[in-house]
């Protein structure tokens, strides 16, 4: 950040943030400090209001090498910071430049509150309370109070949950299903990681369910190698037979359909759901023809919904019926733009639900009005294209209801189309500030551009990356982790793109 010397008054600001803990910056002037005509001044301000500032530390200039300016907090401040520049000398091409700005917050009531949803089990057994948290990971006690009546028949008991040791009482109130007592087969869905191998192109999306000897793969990327080594990695270390039982190609689009051609060729494909109609290029020729070779049975998502030609609706995938797939009708599925003919489905797994989106945004269009009422409530979200700004509508949101969102796009954060997009990810956090958003994709966005194409230029794709990240489900409820941070997950608000976006967009 540079500060110009030609005004009295050069500041940043901070929002509004809970309970800093401390800050620290490296500064330095880049002329001559005996040309001051008085003291230039570094100074740290806080203020309750963002409007009345007190000074908390300042600093002189006495010589232009670099230094490093700290302050550390005695108290829970909870407000805004001001960095100032002081000075009256006045020239245009000097400047006192500001960088590696650091700031520490301390765990505020929000924080604690957050950790503890995260600790608290989707799923319970009816006698078995003692799977619910009873401390924080920060201290202090965790109390519940039940807030209906259980009977034989009670499907989910209604806590108030109240957290002390903190000063106030933290209080929420929290819903948890009764498990059934049965131990079962877990069903695992994997968003891979297609940027694993480099290449870093546009790689699209694939998603592989396993549950026992059952294989479901949505889409499989874009026609790269690198794209198909990474889904062929998947299944071969996760499938127990290395045959799919299920393929869905939700669309034409190569990012979707480029590397099925290969996964076709290298794997016995039992069935098979598509899109309807076809494309004229080169991908799509070479994905329809090793499909019609393949002698499997093959239907249309029309088909499927309309439970026509021999497809069904509903594909069960265990024998009692507590895991199938269903297919949803956006009443799109002839339109001539490919991802308006997504398929879309939604897994429902001993209760828990995750809908598949494919690129089904609505692009000028109203294609989630259209289908987001027959939806019903979900648990997982595969945002809608990638994260594109003209999909997942707060209106589509408050539909479906989701806990947690899957963002998959491709090889970066800000890769060349802007996925995810700054549109995308605040209307999920508009709608639940408390909603988990993961992205596969990494990425230290180091420069965003607003006025083009909304890229971000990186120059390390690992950094704040998950990698793969994997549900498992059971009767119990559903567990997330990832390749590179196992349970500790890096949630998009926290990635320094999300941040860079933010601060660019205000």
């Amino acid at each position: 950040i540079k500060f110009r010397l030609d005004d009295d008054l050069a500041y940043i600001r901070t929002d509004e943030i809970d309970y800093y803990k401390n800050i620290s910056f490296d500064y330095s002037y880049n002329g001559d400090v005996t040309t001051f005509s008085k003291d230039t001044r570094i100074a740290l301000l806080f203020s309750n209001d963002g409007e009345n500032y007190t000074l908390l530390k300042e600093e002189v200039l006495v010589d232009n090498s670099n230094h490093t300016f700290n302050y550390d907090f005695t108290s829970n401040n909870y407000g805004y910071i001001k960095i100032l520049v002081d000075t009256d000398y006045s020239n245009g091409s000097r400047f006192v430049n500001i960088s590696n700005l650091k700031l520490g917050k301390k765990i505020g009531s929000n924080d604690i509150k957050e950790e503890v949803i995260k600790l608290i089990p989707k799923k319970i057994q009816k006698d078995n309370l003692n799977s619910l948290p009873f401390t924080t990971p920060y201290g202090g006690i965790v109390k519940y109070t039940l807030l209906n009546e259980i009977t034989d028949d009670s499907i989910e008991a209604n806590y108030k949950v109240t957290i002390v040791g903190f000063g106030d009482d933290i209080t929420f109130e929290v819903s948890i299903k009764f498990a059934s007592g049965s131990v079962v087969d877990p069903v695992e869905v994997r968003f891979i990681d297609l940027s694993k191998y480099g290449g870093y192109n546009d790689c699209g999306e694939s998603t592989y369910i396993k549950f026992g000897d059952y294989d479901v793969l949505i889409d499989a990327g874009d026609d790269y190698q690198t794209t198909v080594k990474a889904v062929e990695e998947v299944i071969n270390t996760y499938s127990n037979d290395k045959v799919i039982d299920l393929l869905i190609a939700t669309h034409p689009d190569s990012d979707h359909i480029g590397g099925m051609d290969e996964i076709i060729n290298d794997f016995k494909i039992l069935s098979a759901i598509r899109f309807s109609n076809g494309a004229t290029t080169v991908v799509y020729n070479k994905f329809n023809d090793a499909l019609n070779d393949e002698n499997c049975s093959i239907c249309t998502g029309l088909d499927s919904y309309n439970n026509a030609n021999g497809c069904t609706r509903r594909i069960d995938i265990s024998s009692d019926g507590e895991v199938y797939i269903e297919i949803l009708n956006t009443t799109f599925y002839e339109a001539k733009e490919n991802n308006a003919r997504s398929v879309v489905c939604v897994l429902n797994a001993y209760g828990t639900r995750i809908l598949f989106t494919g690129d089904a945004d609505n692009n000028g269009q109203e294609l989630e009005k259209a289908y987001q009422a027959t939806v019903g409530d979900i648990d997982i979200l595969k945002v809608v294209h990638h994260g594109t700004k003209n999909g997942t509508t707060l209106d589509f949101l408050k539909a479906v209801d989701p806990e947690v969102a899957i963002i998959c796009n491709g090889n970066y954060l800000g890769n060349k189309h802007g996925h995810p997009t700054y549109e995308a990810i605040q209307n999920l956090y508009t709608y639940d500030s408390n909603m988990l958003v993961y992205a596969i994709t990494g990425g230290d966005a180091e420069d965003c551009e607003l006025t083009t194409s909304y890229k971000c230029n990186v120059t390390d794709y690992n950094h704040d990356r998950n990698g793969m990240i994997t549900i498992t489900i059971d009767n119990n409820g559903y567990n997330i982790t990832s390749e590179l941070n196992g349970d500790n997950l890096i949630q998009i608000k926290d990635t320094d793109y999300y941040k860079t976006r933010s601060s660019l967009e205000k």
